[in-house]
Protein backbone atom coordinates (compact mmCIF):
# COMPACT_ATOMS: atom_id res chain seq x y z
CA UNK A 1 0.00 0.00 0.00
CA UNK A 2 3.00 2.02 0.82
CA UNK A 3 4.24 3.55 -2.77
CA UNK A 4 6.27 6.51 -1.07
CA UNK A 5 9.79 5.43 -0.69
CA UNK A 6 12.46 7.71 1.36
CA UNK A 7 15.84 7.60 1.23
CA UNK A 8 15.68 5.94 4.98
CA UNK A 9 13.71 2.86 2.86
CA UNK A 10 16.13 2.99 -0.51
CA UNK A 11 19.20 2.34 2.46
CA UNK A 12 16.93 -0.37 3.68
CA UNK A 13 16.37 -2.26 0.71
CA UNK A 14 20.18 -1.90 -0.21
CA UNK A 15 21.07 -3.38 2.77
CA UNK A 16 18.85 -6.25 2.77
CA UNK A 17 19.96 -6.95 -1.22
CA UNK A 18 23.45 -7.22 0.47
CA UNK A 19 22.92 -9.06 2.84
CA UNK A 20 20.76 -11.35 1.41
CA UNK A 21 17.79 -10.49 3.51
CA UNK A 22 14.12 -10.47 2.24
CA UNK A 23 11.35 -8.26 3.86
CA UNK A 24 8.25 -10.24 4.54
CA UNK A 25 5.88 -7.13 4.80
CA UNK A 26 3.69 -7.69 1.41
CA UNK A 27 5.28 -11.24 0.62
CA UNK A 28 3.85 -13.74 3.04
CA UNK A 29 0.31 -15.02 3.18
CA UNK A 30 -1.71 -12.36 5.64
CA UNK A 31 -0.25 -9.25 4.86
CA UNK A 32 -0.13 -9.79 0.51
CA UNK A 33 -1.37 -5.88 0.64
CA UNK A 34 1.50 -4.72 2.81
CA UNK A 35 -0.42 -3.25 5.16
CA UNK A 36 0.28 0.42 7.11
CA UNK A 37 1.82 -0.36 10.07
CA UNK A 38 1.98 2.92 11.09
CA UNK A 39 -0.88 5.38 11.62
CA UNK A 40 -0.45 9.29 12.97
CA UNK A 41 -2.64 11.99 12.30
CA UNK A 42 -0.79 13.34 9.75
CA UNK A 43 -0.79 10.45 7.50
CA UNK A 44 0.50 6.93 7.76
CA UNK A 45 3.03 4.70 6.50
CA UNK A 46 4.41 1.43 6.81
CA UNK A 47 7.66 1.69 8.49
CA UNK A 48 8.10 -1.36 10.95
CA UNK A 49 9.12 -4.58 8.83
CA UNK A 50 9.83 -8.16 9.58
CA UNK A 51 13.02 -8.90 8.06
CA UNK A 52 15.05 -12.48 7.53
CA UNK A 53 17.70 -14.37 5.52
CA UNK A 54 16.63 -15.66 2.16
CA UNK A 55 17.42 -18.86 3.19
CA UNK A 56 14.47 -19.56 5.31
CA UNK A 57 12.09 -17.75 3.95
CA UNK A 58 9.67 -20.39 3.22
CA UNK A 59 10.11 -21.03 7.12
CA UNK A 60 7.19 -18.19 7.63
CA UNK A 61 4.32 -18.39 5.76
CA UNK A 62 2.60 -16.44 7.55
CA UNK A 63 2.26 -12.24 8.71
CA UNK A 64 -0.33 -10.79 10.26
CA UNK A 65 -0.56 -6.86 10.57
CA UNK A 66 -3.01 -5.72 13.51
CA UNK A 67 -5.15 -2.75 13.91
CA UNK A 68 -4.19 0.42 15.60
CA UNK A 69 -4.79 0.26 19.79
CA UNK A 70 -4.80 2.83 21.98
CA UNK A 71 -1.48 2.37 23.11
CA UNK A 72 0.74 3.10 20.38
CA UNK A 73 0.87 4.79 16.64
CA UNK A 74 2.91 1.85 15.34
CA UNK A 75 0.55 -1.73 14.85
CA UNK A 76 1.56 -5.32 16.44
CA UNK A 77 3.29 -7.11 13.98
CA UNK A 78 3.09 -10.99 14.19
CA UNK A 79 4.17 -14.09 12.09
CA UNK A 80 3.94 -17.53 12.26
CA UNK A 81 7.47 -19.90 12.15
CA UNK A 82 7.31 -23.21 10.82
CA UNK A 83 10.10 -25.54 12.26
CA UNK A 84 10.76 -29.32 11.66
CA UNK A 85 10.66 -31.45 14.77
CA UNK A 86 13.33 -34.61 14.15
CA UNK A 87 11.90 -36.26 17.37
CA UNK A 88 9.42 -39.04 15.60
CA UNK A 89 12.16 -39.54 12.22
CA UNK A 90 15.11 -40.60 14.80
CA UNK A 91 13.01 -42.71 17.06
CA UNK A 92 9.94 -45.60 16.87
CA UNK A 93 8.76 -44.18 19.91
CA UNK A 94 5.60 -42.29 20.19
CA UNK A 95 6.07 -40.17 23.46
CA UNK A 96 2.54 -38.95 24.29
CA UNK A 97 3.36 -36.69 26.66
CA UNK A 98 0.80 -33.54 27.61
CA UNK A 99 2.47 -29.73 26.84
CA UNK A 100 2.09 -28.14 29.74
CA UNK A 101 2.39 -30.38 32.01
CA UNK A 102 -1.17 -30.78 33.73
CA UNK A 103 0.24 -30.64 37.28
CA UNK A 104 2.18 -33.30 40.08
CA UNK A 105 2.01 -36.00 42.37
CA UNK A 106 1.87 -35.10 45.94
CA UNK A 107 4.29 -37.16 47.30
CA UNK A 108 4.41 -36.02 50.84
CA UNK A 109 1.87 -39.32 51.59
CA UNK A 110 2.10 -42.62 50.44
CA UNK A 111 6.04 -43.52 50.68
CA UNK A 112 5.69 -46.51 52.23
CA UNK A 113 2.97 -47.82 50.03
CA UNK A 114 5.01 -46.48 46.90
CA UNK A 115 8.22 -48.98 48.24
CA UNK A 116 5.62 -51.95 49.25
CA UNK A 117 4.15 -51.54 45.47
CA UNK A 118 8.40 -51.85 44.02
CA UNK A 119 9.05 -55.10 46.25
CA UNK A 120 6.20 -56.71 45.40
CA UNK A 121 3.76 -55.95 42.49
CA UNK A 122 6.30 -54.53 40.43
CA UNK A 123 8.71 -57.45 41.23
CA UNK A 124 8.40 -58.96 37.38
CA UNK A 125 8.67 -56.29 35.60
CA UNK A 126 11.80 -54.98 37.56
CA UNK A 127 12.99 -58.52 36.52
CA UNK A 128 12.31 -58.64 33.13
CA UNK A 129 13.74 -55.05 32.34
CA UNK A 130 17.22 -56.42 34.22
CA UNK A 131 17.36 -59.79 31.49
CA UNK A 132 16.95 -56.93 28.69
CA UNK A 133 19.05 -53.82 29.79
CA UNK A 134 22.56 -55.33 28.75
CA UNK A 135 21.09 -57.19 25.78
CA UNK A 136 22.99 -54.92 22.63
CA UNK A 137 20.12 -55.38 20.49
CA UNK A 138 16.82 -53.72 22.85
CA UNK A 139 16.36 -50.33 21.90
CA UNK A 140 17.81 -48.15 24.69
CA UNK A 141 14.57 -45.85 24.51
CA UNK A 142 12.13 -48.71 24.69
CA UNK A 143 14.34 -49.53 28.09
CA UNK A 144 14.40 -46.04 29.44
CA UNK A 145 10.28 -45.85 29.23
CA UNK A 146 9.57 -49.40 30.46
CA UNK A 147 11.97 -48.35 33.73
CA UNK A 148 9.82 -44.74 33.42
CA UNK A 149 6.38 -46.78 33.25
CA UNK A 150 7.06 -49.21 36.60
CA UNK A 151 8.00 -46.00 39.09
CA UNK A 152 4.61 -44.25 37.32
CA UNK A 153 2.42 -47.10 37.85
CA UNK A 154 3.21 -47.95 41.22
CA UNK A 155 3.24 -44.03 41.93
CA UNK A 156 -0.39 -43.77 40.79
CA UNK A 157 -1.51 -46.50 43.16
CA UNK A 158 0.37 -44.71 46.10
CA UNK A 159 0.44 -40.88 45.41
CA UNK A 160 -2.34 -38.32 45.32
CA UNK A 161 -2.40 -36.67 41.74
CA UNK A 162 -2.93 -32.50 42.07
CA UNK A 163 -3.81 -30.54 38.89
CA UNK A 164 -2.03 -26.96 38.91
CA UNK A 165 -4.64 -24.32 39.47
CA UNK A 166 -5.42 -21.95 36.32
CA UNK A 167 -3.93 -18.25 36.70
CA UNK A 168 -6.60 -16.00 37.68
CA UNK A 169 -7.07 -13.25 35.29
CA UNK A 170 -5.47 -10.02 36.18
CA UNK A 171 -7.57 -7.69 37.62
CA UNK A 172 -7.92 -4.13 36.12
CA UNK A 173 -6.90 -1.22 38.16
CA UNK A 174 -9.74 0.06 40.87
CA UNK A 175 -9.74 2.98 39.10
CA UNK A 176 -10.82 1.75 35.68
CA UNK A 177 -14.20 2.81 35.29
CA UNK A 178 -17.06 1.84 32.86
CA UNK A 179 -16.62 4.73 30.72
CA UNK A 180 -12.58 3.76 30.37
CA UNK A 181 -13.58 0.64 29.34
CA UNK A 182 -16.62 2.11 26.41
CA UNK A 183 -13.65 4.27 24.98
CA UNK A 184 -11.49 1.47 24.43
CA UNK A 185 -13.89 -0.57 23.57
CA UNK A 186 -14.50 2.25 20.97
CA UNK A 187 -11.39 3.29 20.23
CA UNK A 188 -10.14 -0.35 19.19
CA UNK A 189 -13.23 -0.38 16.34
CA UNK A 190 -12.37 2.76 15.00
CA UNK A 191 -8.77 1.02 14.76
CA UNK A 192 -10.39 -1.83 12.56
CA UNK A 193 -11.56 1.00 10.58
CA UNK A 194 -8.79 2.68 10.37
CA UNK A 195 -6.92 -0.25 9.17
CA UNK A 196 -9.53 -1.45 6.48
CA UNK A 197 -9.70 2.57 5.28
CA UNK A 198 -6.59 3.78 5.55
CA UNK A 199 -6.96 7.09 3.00
CA UNK A 200 -10.10 8.09 4.98
CA UNK A 201 -8.55 10.90 6.70
CA UNK A 202 -11.47 11.62 8.91
CA UNK A 203 -11.60 7.89 10.28
CA UNK A 204 -7.53 8.87 11.54
CA UNK A 205 -8.45 11.99 12.43
CA UNK A 206 -11.52 10.67 15.12
CA UNK A 207 -9.15 8.01 16.09
CA UNK A 208 -6.62 10.53 17.08
CA UNK A 209 -8.75 12.50 18.99
CA UNK A 210 -10.94 9.81 20.71
CA UNK A 211 -7.36 8.55 21.50
CA UNK A 212 -6.60 11.79 23.60
CA UNK A 213 -9.81 11.98 24.91
CA UNK A 214 -9.15 8.35 26.14
CA UNK A 215 -5.73 9.32 27.70
CA UNK A 216 -7.07 12.25 29.85
CA UNK A 217 -9.81 10.10 31.00
CA UNK A 218 -7.42 7.50 32.47
CA UNK A 219 -5.31 9.96 33.99
CA UNK A 220 -8.64 11.96 35.29
CA UNK A 221 -9.86 8.55 36.42
CA UNK A 222 -6.76 7.88 38.61
CA UNK A 223 -6.38 11.08 39.89
CA UNK A 224 -9.98 11.29 41.35
CA UNK A 225 -9.72 7.49 43.05
CA UNK A 226 -6.47 8.78 44.68
CA UNK A 227 -8.19 12.11 46.02
CA UNK A 228 -11.24 9.75 47.59
CA UNK A 229 -8.71 7.49 49.40
CA UNK A 230 -7.21 10.72 50.47
CA UNK A 231 -10.83 11.79 51.93
CA UNK A 232 -11.57 8.51 53.19
CA UNK A 233 -8.45 8.41 55.16
CA UNK A 234 -9.05 11.92 56.84
CA UNK A 235 -11.99 9.67 58.92
CA UNK A 236 -10.04 6.52 58.99
CA UNK A 237 -6.91 7.43 60.70
CA UNK A 238 -8.79 7.54 64.53
CA UNK A 239 -11.92 5.60 64.09
CA UNK A 240 -10.65 2.34 62.25
CA UNK A 241 -6.97 1.91 62.12
CA UNK A 242 -6.89 -1.54 60.07
CA UNK A 243 -9.01 0.14 57.24
CA UNK A 244 -6.83 2.90 56.95
CA UNK A 245 -3.63 0.82 56.84
CA UNK A 246 -5.68 -1.34 54.22
CA UNK A 247 -6.07 2.53 52.96
CA UNK A 248 -2.69 3.23 52.73
CA UNK A 249 -1.67 -0.01 51.09
CA UNK A 250 -3.62 0.79 47.72
CA UNK A 251 -1.60 4.45 47.61
CA UNK A 252 1.75 2.77 47.25
CA UNK A 253 3.19 2.89 43.80
CA UNK A 254 5.04 -0.32 42.21
CA UNK A 255 8.21 1.03 41.28
CA UNK A 256 10.75 -0.41 39.17
CA UNK A 257 14.19 -0.47 40.63
CA UNK A 258 17.04 0.38 38.68
CA UNK A 259 20.13 -1.92 38.25
CA UNK A 260 23.12 -0.28 40.26
CA UNK A 261 25.32 -2.25 38.23
CA UNK A 262 26.22 -0.48 34.67
CA UNK A 263 26.69 -2.45 31.63
CA UNK A 264 30.58 -1.43 31.42
CA UNK A 265 30.73 -3.37 34.77
CA UNK A 266 28.82 -6.45 33.99
CA UNK A 267 30.81 -6.36 30.58
CA UNK A 268 33.76 -6.63 32.21
CA UNK A 269 32.89 -9.19 34.96
CA UNK A 270 31.74 -11.53 32.05
CA UNK A 271 35.42 -11.22 30.41
CA UNK A 272 37.49 -12.10 33.33
CA UNK A 273 35.45 -14.35 34.34
CA UNK A 274 35.44 -16.44 31.22
CA UNK A 275 39.03 -15.86 29.90
CA UNK A 276 41.71 -18.09 29.44
CA UNK A 277 44.42 -18.63 32.08
CA UNK A 278 47.33 -16.99 31.24
CA UNK A 279 49.87 -19.80 32.15
CA UNK A 280 47.42 -21.93 30.02
CA UNK A 281 48.43 -23.86 27.25
CA UNK A 282 46.10 -23.53 24.60
CA UNK A 283 47.94 -26.64 22.72
CA UNK A 284 48.08 -28.71 25.76
CA UNK A 285 45.83 -31.95 25.05
CA UNK A 286 44.94 -34.16 28.17
CA UNK A 287 45.63 -37.87 28.59
CA UNK A 288 44.64 -40.49 31.18
CA UNK A 289 47.46 -39.63 33.44
CA UNK A 290 46.60 -36.12 33.77
CA UNK A 291 43.20 -37.65 35.41
CA UNK A 292 45.61 -40.08 37.95
CA UNK A 293 43.67 -38.25 41.04
CA UNK A 294 40.82 -38.68 40.03
CA UNK A 295 41.02 -42.13 38.14
CA UNK A 296 39.70 -42.67 34.19
CA UNK A 297 36.47 -41.43 33.49
CA UNK A 298 35.18 -44.29 31.09
CA UNK A 299 34.66 -46.24 34.00
CA UNK A 300 31.59 -48.45 34.37
CA UNK A 301 29.64 -46.75 37.54
CA UNK A 302 29.00 -48.77 40.86
CA UNK A 303 26.29 -48.88 42.60
CA UNK A 304 28.14 -46.65 45.02
CA UNK A 305 28.49 -44.28 43.26
CA UNK A 306 24.67 -43.85 41.50
CA UNK A 307 23.79 -44.17 45.28
CA UNK A 308 25.33 -41.09 46.12
CA UNK A 309 24.11 -39.51 43.57
CA UNK A 310 20.68 -40.68 44.81
CA UNK A 311 21.43 -39.51 47.91
CA UNK A 312 22.17 -36.05 46.71
CA UNK A 313 19.11 -35.54 44.67
CA UNK A 314 16.61 -32.54 46.34
CA UNK A 315 12.68 -32.83 47.11
CA UNK A 316 10.34 -30.70 46.11
CA UNK A 317 12.05 -29.82 42.39
CA UNK A 318 9.67 -29.57 39.37
CA UNK A 319 9.96 -33.01 38.38
CA UNK A 320 10.30 -33.11 33.76
CA UNK A 321 7.84 -34.14 31.29
CA UNK A 322 7.58 -37.78 32.49
CA UNK A 323 6.30 -36.97 35.37
CA UNK A 324 8.82 -38.27 37.72
CA UNK A 325 10.27 -36.31 40.96
CA UNK A 326 13.65 -36.58 42.53
CA UNK A 327 11.23 -38.12 45.16
CA UNK A 328 10.50 -41.42 43.57
CA UNK A 329 14.03 -42.29 42.89
CA UNK A 330 15.16 -41.54 46.48
CA UNK A 331 12.14 -44.09 47.57
CA UNK A 332 12.80 -46.23 45.38
CA UNK A 333 16.86 -46.53 45.48
CA UNK A 334 16.83 -49.85 47.59
CA UNK A 335 14.68 -51.89 44.85
CA UNK A 336 15.35 -49.70 41.60
CA UNK A 337 19.20 -49.05 42.13
CA UNK A 338 20.05 -52.52 40.17
CA UNK A 339 18.20 -50.90 37.39
CA UNK A 340 19.46 -47.33 37.96
CA UNK A 341 23.38 -48.73 37.26
CA UNK A 342 22.44 -50.78 35.05
CA UNK A 343 20.81 -48.42 32.40
CA UNK A 344 23.36 -45.66 33.10
CA UNK A 345 26.32 -48.46 31.99
CA UNK A 346 23.95 -48.99 29.10
CA UNK A 347 24.24 -45.29 28.20
CA UNK A 348 27.97 -44.86 29.07
CA UNK A 349 28.83 -47.88 27.04
CA UNK A 350 26.87 -47.39 23.73
CA UNK A 351 27.11 -43.79 23.94
CA UNK A 352 23.29 -43.32 23.26
CA UNK A 353 21.12 -40.89 25.28
CA UNK A 354 17.49 -41.50 25.38
CA UNK A 355 15.32 -39.20 23.41
CA UNK A 356 12.88 -38.75 26.08
CA UNK A 357 15.51 -37.15 28.11
CA UNK A 358 16.24 -34.43 25.70
CA UNK A 359 13.15 -33.35 25.61
CA UNK A 360 11.75 -30.52 28.03
CA UNK A 361 8.60 -28.00 28.91
CA UNK A 362 10.94 -24.69 29.59
CA UNK A 363 8.84 -21.59 31.23
CA UNK A 364 11.16 -18.50 30.97
CA UNK A 365 10.58 -16.27 34.26
CA UNK A 366 11.97 -12.58 33.40
CA UNK A 367 12.68 -10.46 36.74
CA UNK A 368 11.07 -7.39 37.07
CA UNK A 369 12.16 -4.60 35.13
CA UNK A 370 13.85 -6.65 32.40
Amino acid sequence: MDTIVNEQGKNIVDLCIETKMRILNGRAMGDSLGNFTYFCPNGRSNIDYVIVSEDIVNSFPFLHVLPPNELSDHCIVWFSLKTLNNLNNNSKQDYNFTFPIPGKFCVENGKNEYISLLENDEEKDIQFFLLQVNDPEKDLNTLTEHLTNIMIKAAKKSFKFKLFKKKKKKQKHNWYNGNCFIMKKELRNLGKKMQQYPNNAHIRSNFHRLRKEYNKSLKLARQKFVNDLVTKLDTLHENNPKLFWKTIDKLKNKTVKTNPISISDWHKYMKDLYAADKHENPNFIPTAQDFSDTGPLDFLFTCGEVRKGIHKLKNNKQPGIDMIPNEYIKYGKNKLLPSFVNLINRILSSGVFPDCWNISCTTFIHKNGD
